[in-house]
């Protein structure tokens, strides 16, 4: 069963405690901050994973320090209400890293994969030109800058005699499905053709671009 991690929890445990060890009703534990970071969770929306997250991270830090305040008190608290208290905030703290976890894992999934607006709706299908338009290219590589998490696809096929190199890339659209958008925009171009430095000059721009850490998985012709 898991650990209702929430304000209660920890105040009606410590309650019990008090009277089964039949301590000074008026024992005051120093826990103040944590029920402030236990009630700052509990006001979080697991449909919201990023104020969650924060929230549960405020938690494990301050988990740790509730316990190092209880062990100056081991002697005034007796040796067993104190493991029972001990016991409680780890099995709490392991809660609230599981917790955590997932949270940061479900924030990633909403940043790498944001739900389509009015300008994505055909995002998934998208033609060669529209992909091509400069202003539409440096939106996306605004978007690397600004968000370090963002997972970016690209597609990208190498220069031929005069045709230029080309370059698209996009949030959704899989790196497959851009190179195929790319190659219907020039058909010409030979696939078997050897890659040139047009290649390493793209990515050189993209690294260059892109520092904040953005991933990047596409398809290149060659």
């Amino acid at each position: 069963m898991a650990v209702q991690l929430n304000e209660s929890t920890w105040t009606s445990f410590t309650k019990d405690l008090i009277k089964k060890f039949k301590l000074d009703p008026k024992l005051k534990l120093d826990d103040a901050a944590l029920i402030k970071a236990l009630a700052g969770f509990d006001k979080t929306d697991e449909s919201k994973p990023e104020p969650r997250r924060k929230a549960l991270g405020e938690l494990i830090k301050e988990l740790p320090e509730q316990v190092k305040a209880l062990v100056k008190r081991k002697k005034e608290l007796g040796d067993k209400p104190f493991g029972e208290l001990k016991d409680k905030l780890y099995e709490l703290l392991g809660e609230a890293e599981s917790l955590h976890k997932a949270a940061t894992a479900k924030a990633a999934e909403g940043k790498a994969a944001p739900p389509k607006g009015k300008d994505d709706e055909d995002a998934d299908e998208e033609a060669g030109n529209v992909l091509l338009e400069p202003k539409r290219l440096l939106g996306m590589l605004q978007r690397c800058k600004r968000d370090p998490e963002l997972s970016m696809n690209f597609g990208f096929v190498d220069a031929k005699d005069k045709q230029p190199a080309i370059f698209a890339m996009h949030p959704r659209m899989s790196g497959k499905k851009l190179y195929e958008a790319l190659r219907a925009r020039v058909p010409m171009l030979d696939v078997d053709r050897p890659s040139g430095p047009d290649i390493e000059v793209a990515m050189d721009v993209l690294r260059e671009l892109c520092r904040s850490g953005a991933r990047l998985d596409g398809a290149t012709i060659k």
